[in-house]
């Protein structure tokens, strides 16, 4: 998320036993007070990953200061 606007998006079909994970690399131009984040959620009443335990990490990395 970017200043509350999706940025990327991945999606897993939670019909396994399995550990599921997915990536998303994104480059983006920033401005003073910008805010980025990552956001979990789970959607209820389909076979995607429920029961609350999504995990999440995120790395910031700072290329070029305009």
């Amino acid at each position: 998320m970017k200043n509350n606007e999706p940025v990327a998006v991945t999606f897993m079909d939670g019909n396994t036993n399995l550990f599921l994970r997915g990536t998303a690399s994104v480059v983006l131009q920033l401005n003073t007070g910008d805010n980025v984040w990552c956001k979990t959620e789970s959607i209820w009443g389909s076979n995607i990953i429920n029961g609350g335990s999504t995990l999440s990490t995120f790395s910031g990395f700072l290329i070029q200061a305009v």
